[in-house]
This record gives C-alpha cells, sequence and structure tokens, in this order.
C-alpha cells in the first residue's frame, strides 16, 4: 500500500434510516435543507439518497421538509 486513503474511510458511517429521491433536483433541494438545519446526514449524489444518523436526525429533517412544502404552497 502506498498509505492513502480510500473515500469510504473518509465517509462518517451512519447507519440510520435513509431517503431516495426520485429527481436529482428533488434531491439537491433536500440537501440544502439538510445543510440550512444542520441535520446530521450523509449525502450521496450518486444515489440521489441521504443517510441520516438517527432516527431523531430523520426526524428533523421531516419536520423542516415540511415546514419547507407548506411554505412554497403558500406562494402559489
Amino acid at each position: 500500500m502506498c498509505g492513502g486513503y480510500y473515500e469510504e474511510e473518509l465517509k462518517p458511517k451512519y447507519y440510520g434510516p435513509s431517503t431516495q429521491f426520485a429527481s436529482t433536483p428533488l434531491f439537491g433541494r433536500a440537501a440544502a435543507l439538510c445543510e440550512l438545519e444542520d441535520v446530521p446526514c450523509r449525502l450521496d449524489p450518486y444515489e440521489n439518497t441521504i443517510h441520516f444518523k438517527s432516527i431523531k436526525a430523520e426526524e428533523q429533517f421531516s419536520i423542516a421538509w415540511q415546514k419547507a412544502v407548506a411554505g412554497l404552497q403558500k406562494w402559489k
């Protein structure tokens, strides 16, 4: 070995729940919301999936997502 690091070694290993999104734009919105709300998660843009650290983190995201969707519906 050369002493390098594998990409998997650098990622936090979250074994909590995961959510996969049907489209890349939808995943992008969800990823931005995770960043804004400081939700502990790992983003997988290749699979359009968010891996949450815990059930509590998924709940935090779900509440923020519902509020964001409700806010968008008010603007229509």
